[in-house]
């Protein structure tokens, strides 16, 4: 079974599920770029400088992306470390760490993590995507939170897209 099937199959049901009242946030929405294959839901942090997206392609179907986009400019003369552990805490338990990379987007600094290259990863976003209360994602010095709300429906719309 592919990474993008458990992940589906661990949403069946969520959707079903009530999502109880959070602090106001942005929902999860998705961008879809289908002349290239490529689906994302996206969402801001609390204070709206952060960007986290879930995404998947039609060039590597079996795989599920993460992507943070920070804020923060890239400095080229900065040393970033070359493994990133991505902490992240849904439904107020603390979940396995996934592992991703620091790069350079457009001149900003976002960290990079997919199934590929860390298995782990999938079962953290279906554990933030059956959350019950804010998402915290830390990682280094940086501790940012997310809202759960549409997350599942938007997980399912990728499952879909990219099967």
């Amino acid at each position: 079974m592919t990474l993008l099937n458990m992940l589906g199959k661990a949403l069946l049901g969520v959707t079903m599920m009530a999502t109880p009242l959070h602090p106001a946030q942005a929902a999860w929405f998705t961008e879809d770029y289908p002349e290239f294959g490529e689906f994302s839901t996206v969402t801001d942090d609390e204070q709206g400088k952060v960007e986290m997206h879930i995404s998947c392609s039609l060039d590597y179907p079996d795989d599920v992306g993460l992507t943070i986009f920070t804020g923060e400019t890239y400095d080229p003369e900065s040393s970033y470390s070359d493994e990133v552990p991505i902490s992240v805490t849904a439904s107020g338990q603390q979940q396995p760490v996934a592992y991703g990379s620091f790069e350079e987007r457009d001149g900003e600094l976002v960290v990079v993590s997919d199934t590929s290259r860390d298995e782990t990863l999938a079962l953290v976003i279906g554990a933030m995507a059956k959350s019950t209360s804010v998402i915290a994602v830390e990682f280094y010095t940086r501790d940012y939170r997310f809202s759960p709300d549409d997350l599942d429906a938007g997980l399912l719309y990728l499952f879909e897209s990219c099967r």
